[in-house]
């Protein structure tokens, strides 16, 4: 295990955050602005693809379960590829497998784009480009986190995951708002072309990025990666407790049509509202994740999991919308603040040869709970109330905050080789 800072030092949160200008500390390092600047357009015109192909399947089929299996087909390949994608991400340049995978989602974009202009585009065809971009991303996104510490360092890790978090979370705000203008002014063939050319920045600011050290000749298997993980008290603990509890959060928001409704008496502004309180809540959570020290993230981690749990159980007993915005807002904020914080915990603690693989698993066990636990929350939903759905989640959350305080007490002062020599005991 490579040396680490001390990321649970500190007994307090105030102690935890650092001076102003670590909000933008990675965007000191060489090539790293232009290149969050240019995945900013890229996340944009992702999100404006994934709005302009949900409107065209429901246009082509005119069928609601038309688009769960476009959603299916969109996030099932993250469960079949993202352990294997970990090893291959091990093996393989980074920068240069980034810029693979971002050329191959540009091309699908230019094929949907062209086969929509044409005319020729079937439901059929579109399920299957959203499958391979499925895939692609199953590669992607674990490759693209994996890079960050290669670009900015450990030091800056915390603020290059937190101005990263928050760009993903302005593009959903920013690309379905875009989505929409060009569906009703155009046709969704112009967001399919749109998101194709965002591309090109992405490749150009890659290109720009510090040359990477040479990856290993020969190594990463998916077992050694599995083995590594689980040979790990203190890092299992982490990447379980970051992925339940995010699977918890993101599964909730799949009642959210069903609680502005019946639990709010609300419509579809009411929905739009809820969905716009989560999204500027983890904006400021981003912000605030990357404006914390390094130190500290494991407190930040099992606090803000608290936070989760509190303002779920708020949602489930508000009684008007100004309450459930409130609960939104909050949650938003937590559960970014929580996911970054373990995202960076979990790879100032990994050794950089096993980085892949440990990303890749954190996004295997979310592909894989949180479409099991949006059923079960379905189910309760449907069969007794939304608001029992709701609070069996802020339940959830809360077990989830104790397991993850008490597993870290645990494994941190445990004796023997899993524990890593360079983390002194949390106080």
């Amino acid at each position: 295990m490579v040396p680490v800072m001390a990321p649970w030092r500190h007994t307090s949160l105030a102690d935890t955050v650092a001076p102003v200008h670590r909000v933008f500390s990675a965007f000191s390092r060489p090539g790293y602005a232009a290149y969050w600047a240019a995945q900013l357009g890229s996340l944009i015109g992702s999100w404006m693809q994934a709005t302009a192909a949900s409107w065209l399947v429901y246009r082509l089929t005119d069928s609601p379960l038309a688009l769960s299996v476009a959603e299916l087909a969109r996030n099932a390949p993250t469960l079949v590829v993202s352990l294997w994608a970990g090893a291959v991400i091990d093996r393989s340049n980074k920068t240069r497998l980034v810029a693979l995978t971002q050329m191959a989602a540009m091309t699908l974009a230019l094929v949907l784009a062209g086969m929509s202009l044409a005319g020729a585009l079937t439901a059929p065809m579109l399920l299957g480009a959203l499958l391979l971009i499925g895939t692609v991303q199953g590669f992607d996104l674990p490759a693209r986190d994996a890079l960050l510490v290669q670009v900015v360092g450990r030091d800056a890790l915390a603020s290059a995951i937190g101005l990263s978090s928050a760009a993903f979370n302005l593009a959903r705000v920013l690309g379905p708002l875009a989505a929409a203008w060009l569906l009703a002014e155009a046709a969704a063939s112009w967001c399919f072309l749109a998101n194709a050319l965002t591309f090109l920045p992405v490749l150009w600011a890659l290109h720009r990025l510090p040359a990477a050290s040479a990856a290993p000749a020969h190594g990463g298997s998916v077992r050694d990666g599995v083995r590594y993980l689980l040979g790990h008290p203190e890092l299992r603990g982490i990447v379980a407790s970051v992925s339940v509890g995010a699977s918890m959060t993101l599964s909730l928001l799949t009642l959210l049509p069903s609680y502005a409704t019946r639990t709010l008496q609300g419509g579809p502004e009411m929905y739009g509202s809820l969905l716009a309180a989560y999204g500027a809540g983890a904006i400021a959570g981003a912000v605030l994740t990357s404006a914390s020290a390094p130190e500290g993230l494991l407190l930040r981690l099992r606090t803000f999991l608290g936070v989760a749990a509190l303002a779920v159980t708020g949602l489930a007993l508000a009684e008007g919308p100004t309450a459930a915005l409130l609960g939104m807002a909050v949650l938003g904020s937590a559960a970014t603040t929580f996911m970054t914080s373990g995202n960076a915990l979990a790879q100032q603690l990994t050794d950089d040869r096993f980085r892949g693989r440990v990303l890749a698993s954190a996004r295997f066990l979310i592909a894989g709970i949180t479409p099991l636990v949006a059923a079960i929350q379905g189910a309760i939903a449907q069969w007794y109330d939304t608001r029992i759905a709701t609070g069996a989640v802020a339940f959830a959350l809360a077990v989830t905050t104790l397991v993850a305080t008490k597993a870290a007490r645990m494994t941190i002062n445990r004796p023997g080789p899993a524990a890593p020599r360079s983390i002194p005991p949390m106080s």
